[in-house]
């Protein structure tokens, strides 16, 4: 996961997940006024730091509609080699 932060974009944090903590993916396609898909991927101990009881919230991110079968591509991924 790369989350870019701050107002210039320069500072990057990237975090990365072993497999055993990936359980689901999930796609969303672009309805017709909608300008991108959505990719949400559940991954156990993704925990926001408000809200108790602490509950494992899935990495999401929103791709471009032009780009949607690249979105694709990194779903089949996902769940090709974390998802066996």
């Amino acid at each position: 996961m790369i989350d870019v932060q701050g107002v210039s974009g320069k500072k990057v944090e990237v975090k990365f997940y072993p497999k055993k903590v990936i359980k689901t993916v999930s796609f969303e396609t672009a309805g017709t006024l909608d300008v991108d898909v959505d990719i949400k991927i559940g991954v156990d101990g993704n925990v926001p730091s408000v809200g108790n009881p602490p509950v494992s919230m899935p990495i999401s991110f929103k791709v471009g509609k032009s780009q949607s079968e690249e979105a694709k591509q990194i779903v089949k991924l996902v769940k090709k080699y974390y998802l066996c």
